[in-house]
């Protein structure tokens, strides 16, 4: 297996933006993100590279330690009504999903494209949300998804076909 220093350096970035989902500031996305790399090292001797890759493991690790922080500082039906529209990832610049060949002409119907996508996410059911999330932004494949979420893969197809639906009967 790889260093533990070079799996921390290529992973860093995108578990940040996924604890981003969150919380709403980015001191506590980065903290949320020190804890969930403390826990993946901690628990290192029990990743199973048959069962996930590095990279979806991570992902497992931070979502339920993200979600376990949520239900230890709020009551739990604040955590059923978590708002998407104030979490940092939904508040702060858009992501910049661009292909490095495309020009600015692109790089800005992309971008708009993205706020719209993004501006629309909070009135999708929380599980579909995620879903999304981790297709679209996190570029997984549902087998990961299924695997961070510990569910079917039928299911995250389903989420995911909802999910969009949703947002396209809101669009139109």
């Amino acid at each position: 297996m790889r260093s533990w220093e070079s799996i921390y350096a290529q992973h860093y970035s995108e578990i940040l933006k996924y604890c981003g989902n969150y919380s709403s500031s980015k001191e506590q996305a980065e903290d949320l993100c020190h804890d969930v790399f403390i826990k993946a090292y901690e628990k290192l001797d029990q990743f199973d590279p048959s069962i996930a890759s590095i990279r979806t493991w991570l992902y497992r690790i931070a979502r339920n330690y993200c979600l376990n922080k949520i239900r230890d500082t709020r009551r739990h039906k604040e955590i059923e009504k978590f708002c998407w529209s104030k979490s940092f990832f939904a508040t702060t610049t858009r992501l910049h999903i661009v292909s490095p060949s495309s020009g600015p002409e692109t790089e800005i119907i992309n971008n708009d494209e993205r706020d719209i996508f993004l501006n629309n996410l909070g009135d999708i059911n929380a599980e579909q949300r995620e879903c999304l999330i981790l297709k679209y932004y996190e570029d997984m494949s549902r087998n990961e998804i299924a695997n961070i979420l510990g569910i079917p893969v039928a299911t995250v197809k389903s989420r995911l076909y909802y999910g969009l639906k949703s947002l396209r009967e809101k669009l139109s």
